[in-house]
């Protein structure tokens, strides 16, 4: 991956750097996984315009893909052979491009068909063959428009998807918020409840103990009025008791 990044920002000397590398490391793997890597290097050798390097890379990507059955990457190698295999007739050259059309769209990887479409328009116009060269060249905008039309209704589609996202997400936070102010409220009126409870209790406390203070008092009065009507009777009794005895 950081091999193909390279290729994309022309800094070619990495890319080939980091695909000898991948290249390297997936020697000892099931040859399937070495295609992108052996497809990484022919294609920064293409561009540095080293045939030789990118015939190489290109026929062993043919023979590998065809031994993994993958279309695509049968198609790349079949295109880069025509355009770099300089010991290739008109003819063969021909017969590959078809061929890597033919693939292309049986894997159905539309930019690999758009690739083939214009190097068959340049073949077909080495052969002075306009109708042909018109028809893969017509060919080729059609299926760059419709890239370009996919791309763009994917772009809407990923602006869609992160607009809704984006309401969810901000949908959600509100909803967030509204249980956290609610929670809050809830916690409010709860610590009231708790005061108001813990007020009254102290309230029915004193009144209680004010109360019992009284019903005390009371009691103690009332035994304090006892003690003294049974002093009073004593009192008259022992006077009542002497006048009627004589000295």
């Amino acid at each position: 991956q950081i091999a193909n990044n390279y290729v994309e920002l022309d800094s070619l000397d990495k890319a080939l750097h980091y695909g000898r590398i991948s290249a390297q490391l997936l020697k000892n793997s099931n040859q399937c996984y070495e295609l992108e890597s052996i497809a990484t290097l022919a294609n920064t050798f293409l561009k540095r315009g080293d045939n030789d390097s990118a015939k190489f890379y290109s026929a062993r990507m043919r023979r590998i893909a065809k031994d993994c059955n993958n279309l695509g990457y049968q198609a790349i190698s079949a295109i880069n052979l025509a355009t770099v295999d300089k010991s290739l007739s008109l003819k063969e050259k021909g017969e590959l491009l078809l061929e890597a059309n033919e693939l292309a769209i049986r894997s159905g990887f539309s930019e690999i068909e758009k690739e083939v479409a214009i190097e068959l328009s340049k073949y077909y116009k080495a052969q002075r063959n306009p109708e042909l060269s018109l028809r893969y060249f017509e060919k080729y905008h059609q299926i760059n428009d419709s890239i370009f039309n996919a791309q763009k209704i994917r772009a809407f589609s990923v602006a869609e998807a992160e607009f809704e996202l984006k309401n969810k997400k901000q949908k959600l936070q509100y909803e967030q918020q509204k249980a956290t102010m609610k929670l809050e409220e809830e916690k409010k009126r709860l610590s009231l409840g708790l005061i108001a409870a813990a007020f009254l209790t102290f309230v029915l406390v004193v009144a209680g103990y004010l109360v019992y203070r009284a019903y005390t008092g009371q009691s103690r009065a009332n035994e304090k009025l006892s003690q003294l009507d049974k002093f009073k009777t004593r009192l008259f009794s022992n006077i009542n008791h002497d006048l009627r005895t004589p000295l």
